[in-house]
């Protein structure tokens, strides 16, 4: 885990697969948006209290 949060491991992320660096000072990709410019979806969280429909879903495309 220390690895991971590395200099070195947080630039790779960063460059490589285009995610947001953990450590501070680690440059995000050129054309990422600022994350403070990222809007959160607009979701209905109670919706995921239905764990009896979402096994009936995964039981119809045969993941259970």
């Amino acid at each position: 885990a220390n690895y991971l949060l590395s200099e070195e491991a947080q630039t790779y992320f960063a460059e490589s697969t285009f995610e947001y660096p953990l450590l501070a000072g680690v440059p995000t990709a050129e054309g990422l948006p600022a994350l403070a410019d990222l809007e959160s979806p607009d979701i209905d969280l109670s919706s995921l209290s239905d764990l009896e429909g979402t096994l009936t879903l995964l039981a119809d495309v045969g993941l259970v």
